[in-house]
């Protein structure tokens, strides 16, 4: 794993500065007449976009290697749905945030694969209302949970985003509930359900202050 770790810093770093020069000059050449607040808010935005698919990108490669490829990706989609609603934390950094979702979600397809000899349709079911009454309970108190980079003041945009997380939530745990029953995929129903679990995390105190950033409720 620290071989892996290290590959992984060598291309995050490769990449990041020639990110940020063409995230800047895409935003300058598309949107000269912006204001400079407003041209650093959509840089931010931009270089998140391609963190992102940087990231899947390393998801892929790394996964790949430790044969858990459709486990880690499986829990990489479920964290980036829910994500999109319900906020979280983020690193500091543009390498610091790359990284660590890399290695959590290599991470959770290497624990789902070892669970699965030990989870059947009982199992599940009960780590399904473990995680629908733990989820319920973090998106009433924390969401949206928000950066400094990106605040939502808009009292209604954040119930409208609250709201959106348990719908969300909802049509997550019925999708993989459906899957339950099919023995072939209690693995993906498991990386699921550790992907949301993860996303949970993001949104409290706890991991505010495990990444060092100042807790911001929503």
């Amino acid at each position: 794993m620290n071989i892996i770790v290290k590959k992984i810093k060598m291309v995050i770093s490769m990449l990041k500065l020639s990110l940020e020069k063409i995230s800047v000059r895409i935003i300058n050449n598309l949107f000269d007449d912006f204001s400079k607040e407003k041209k650093e808010i959509m840089v931010f935005g931009l270089l998140a976009i391609f963190s992102t698919l940087i990231a899947y990108s390393l998801i892929i490669i790394f996964s790949s290697l430790f044969g858990v490829l459709l486990f880690s990706l499986v829990g990489a989609v479920s964290f980036s749905i829910l994500r999109v609603f319900s906020g979280g934390v983020h690193a500091l950094t543009f390498k610091g945030c790359i990284l660590s979702s890399v290695i959590t979600f290599i991470l959770i397809g290497l624990k789902t694969d070892y669970l699965m000899a030990f989870l059947g349709v009982r199992e599940l079911s009960i780590l399904f209302w473990f995680v629908f009454i733990l989820a319920s309970v973090i998106i009433y108190l924390y969401v949206p949970a928000q950066v400094e980079e990106n605040l939502i003041e808009d009292e209604l945009k954040r119930s409208k985003l609250r709201i959106s997380s348990f719908l969300v939530l909802f049509c997550l745990l019925s999708f993989y509930f459906s899957l339950t029953l099919l023995d072939s995929l209690q693995g993906v129903v498991l990386a699921g359900l550790l992907g949301i679990l993860w996303q949970l995390f993001t949104l409290t105190p706890l991991a505010y202050k495990l990444y060092r950033r100042k807790y911001i409720r929503g």
